[in-house]
């Protein structure tokens, strides 16, 4: 990462980085430390992540990729992962959801929010996949099956 700082303003005036930092620091807000981002108050706001949401909010979108959209940053919805770990976050996930989209490029990640992009390839998840409840006995111990051998 290249910086051109004001030594005496102590400002930033330029800064050159790679892709791979601005899309770590794309995803630091794809996470809900977005959502928190936004609820704080810019006052409140320890270190540099209010910058780099106000940053983003104040980017042109000539500077993103055609299918991504600034409110994915801004406004992320938690995929069912991030929803078990931290659910009091955001209301956006609904437990009794049953239904839940795929990532069709690497098939690692799922949501219940159609478009929700992947954190693991940044495409968005629409395949729908469907909920299958877990069987509750052994298919040799199907009562229908009673007195049959499993062999």
């Amino acid at each position: 990462m290249k910086l051109l700082v004001d030594s005496t303003r102590g400002k930033v005036l330029f800064a050159e980085a790679s892709k791979d930092v601005v899309d770590f620091l794309f995803t630091l807000l794809s996470l809900p430390v977005g959502t928190v981002i936004k609820l704080l108050s810019k006052d409140g706001m320890v270190g540099s992540l209010g910058k780099l949401y106000e940053s983003v909010a104040n980017l042109d979108d000539t500077y993103l990729q055609p299918n991504l959209d600034k409110d994915m940053l801004l406004e992320p919805k938690v995929t069912v992962a991030g929803a078990n770990i931290l659910p009091l976050l955001t209301n956006n996930v609904d437990s009794n959801a049953k239904q839940f989209y795929l990532c069709t490029r690497c098939d690692r990640r799922i949501s219940d929010v159609s478009g929700t992009v992947c954190p693991n390839c940044s495409r968005g998840m629409s395949t729908e996949v469907t909920y299958v409840s877990l069987q509750q006995h052994l298919p040799w111990q199907d009562p229908a099956r009673e007195g049959m051998s499993r062999e």
